[in-house]
């Protein structure tokens, strides 16, 4: 089995492959669909499968210049923060191809430092793909 079969196959009886530090977890709702030759072709794209899947949450085993490289390659990076996605993008074109999560440019990133807890839980909403949109132009007028 190769890594595009692994994920039909797993798509196909229900199941969700989910990574816990090095480790990935298979979760199926009817563990008798679980066969043989899926645990094996799991073993086998172990690597290609953390690499594909993996999320960069805390316990993520990639190290910074792994990251970072990444992100030049393809100019998008996800992360998983309290269960969300959010997306790190070069330029918003980068985000065309995205169907889920938060999206935001580095520009925009850095900027939200400078925004109260309540104003970037607002925004966040606002920018989720799929949702409403909106924008990071914030103006502090008193």
């Amino acid at each position: 089995m190769n890594v595009t079969e692994v994920l039909a196959a797993v798509a196909q009886i229900g199941a969700s492959l989910t990574i816990r530090g090095d480790r990935l977890l298979l979760s199926a709702p009817d563990k008798t669909r679980i066969t043989d030759e899926l645990r094996q072709g799991i073993q086998q794209n172990k690597p290609a499968l953390l690499a594909l899947l993996c999320s960069h949450s805390p316990d993520c085993h990639h190290t910074d210049a792994e990251i970072i490289d990444e992100f030049q390659r393809t100019g998008r990076i996800r992360l998983e923060y309290k269960n969300s996605t959010v997306w790190l993008v070069t330029k918003l074109e980068c985000a065309a191809v995205l169907d889920n999560g938060t999206v935001y440019t580095l520009e925009e990133w850095t900027r939200l430092t400078s925004l109260s807890s309540d104003e970037i839980r607002q925004l966040h909403s606002l920018r989720t793909v799929g949702g409403p949109g909106g924008s990071l132009e914030v103006n502090r007028e008193a």
